[in-house]
């Protein structure tokens, strides 16, 4: 998957209602309460996902040694999961508002990942 997929897909997402993706406590997500995922939670395989990844950032999973084959790549190169800490944030910023698929949207595009530079 490209960022350009990857920033396709969020958008849709964030379109159709599919965010944000919440715990039963509120808390943020990657595979939350009625089926939603997160803004990265979307990207993680479901052979991969492991429930022990909720509570953590991105960039610590890290640490469990998961496979990163299925990170998006820019121009050949393989994003790293500290750059979709960035894109977790948007996410994670509006969990406990109303979703604003605008302000997603533009939160998004500061994100160096999908800038058009």
């Amino acid at each position: 998957m490209t960022t350009q997929e990857y920033f396709n897909l969020l958008i849709e997402t964030s379109k159709s209602g599919g965010f944000p993706a919440t715990a039963e406590d509120g808390t943020c997500a990657y595979r939350g309460k009625d089926g939603k995922k997160c803004a990265v939670g979307v990207i993680i395989p479901d052979d991969v996902y492991d429930v022990e990844m909720e509570g953590k950032p991105v960039y610590d999973l890290l640490e469990k040694g998961v496979d990163w084959d299925w990170l998006p790549k820019r121009d050949g190169v393989t994003v790293s999961p500290k750059d979709l800490h960035w894109v977790q944030a948007a996410h994670d910023e509006q969990v406990n508002g109303e979703w604003s698929h605008e302000k997603f949207e533009t939160d998004l595009k500061k994100v160096w990942i999908f800038s058009k530079e």
